[in-house]
């Protein structure tokens, strides 16, 4: 059931990321730290009057169900780079209904990326790991240090840059969405493992850090992905964003989770971050001619 609720999963993503460009590009500046916190009331009014805005966040939700029912049900190295096929998704309704222009190389870029998925797929289906093991603290503790890091360091950057910070501050939100799957994924481990009355188990989950962890990542790379809407392309801020949150889950599920690193895998995740690239490659200049919601 895993690749199915992966699936639905992404074609929500897709369709929720080129739904909210739509509405950040008509009715937003382009925003960066200084602008929310000195407009946040401006900001958040501005989206929760559109419903456009509001179609994206509820299509949004049902993506976290089924994200949440994937990850508990496989393998988080598997299944994050299977996600990075929302891209396709957001990227074909930017040419429908943004009217974004795409050129041959991005083209090619979106078959390398599906052929990449097939490979991960066939993969995954040939060679499926065993139950999850528990994880290693020490491992989980680390992988996350090295993820939080770059960043919090590239969320500062975006802050001195003054022409086109949508790259940086697209690859932070992508990490911090990469590390709150490797924090989903310790969560439902840790939830499997509770014994006992079931409130003695809620008080337990909802008191453990991984929950936590897990809402402020999602906060933080929601905040930043919308930031980087402002500024870019859908086709540029959604390949950027959805690579770097392949690298946590892929090097997290390996190093601390025990998940199989077969060269299968490791061959089709690679396909899937060249396609990805390739995507990003020749990026053009934002288009600002939408109409409002």
């Amino acid at each position: 059931m895993w690749l199915l609720w992966t699936l639905a999963a992404c074609l929500c993503l897709g369709s929720s990321a080129a739904i909210q460009k739509h509405a950040v590009a008509a009715r937003l500046p382009a925003l960066s730290f200084r602008t929310l916190a000195r407009e946040w009331r401006r900001v958040l009014r501005a989206l929760l009057t559109s419903w456009v805005w509001l179609l994206g966040l509820v299509v949004q939700l049902p993506a976290t169900v089924f994200m949440i029912l994937a990850v508990a049900d496989g393998e988080i190295s598997v299944i994050q780079p299977l996600v990075n096929a929302n891209v396709l998704v957001a990227m074909l309704a930017g040419v429908v209904f943004l009217r974004e222009r795409l050129s041959a190389l991005e083209w090619t870029g979106a078959g390398v990326l599906l052929s990449g998925a097939g490979m991960v797929t066939a993969a995954a289906i040939a060679s499926p790991g065993g139950p999850a093991a528990a994880p290693d603290v020490a491992a989980v503790g680390w992988v996350s240090l090295a993820f939080c890091l770059p960043a919090i360091a590239l969320a500062l950057l975006s802050r001195r840059l003054r022409a086109r910070p949508e790259p940086v501050l697209a690859v932070a939100a992508g990490l911090w969405f990469g590390l709150s799957t490797v924090w989903l994924k310790v969560l439902t481990v840790r939830l499997e493992a509770e014994t006992g009355p079931f409130l003695d188990s809620a008080v337990a989950v909802a008191l453990d850090w991984p929950l936590w962890a897990v809402g402020a990542a999602n906060v933080l790379g929601f905040v930043q992905f919308q930031m980087a809407f402002s500024h870019g392309r859908v086709a540029v801020v959604s390949p950027l964003t959805t690579i770097a949150a392949v690298i946590p889950p892929v090097v997290g599920g390996m190093a601390a989770l025990g998940e199989p690193a077969t060269p299968a895998r490791i061959a089709g995740i690679a396909v899937i971050a060249v396609g990805t690239a390739l995507l990003f490659a020749r990026p053009r200049p934002a288009d600002r001619g939408m109409l409002a919601p």
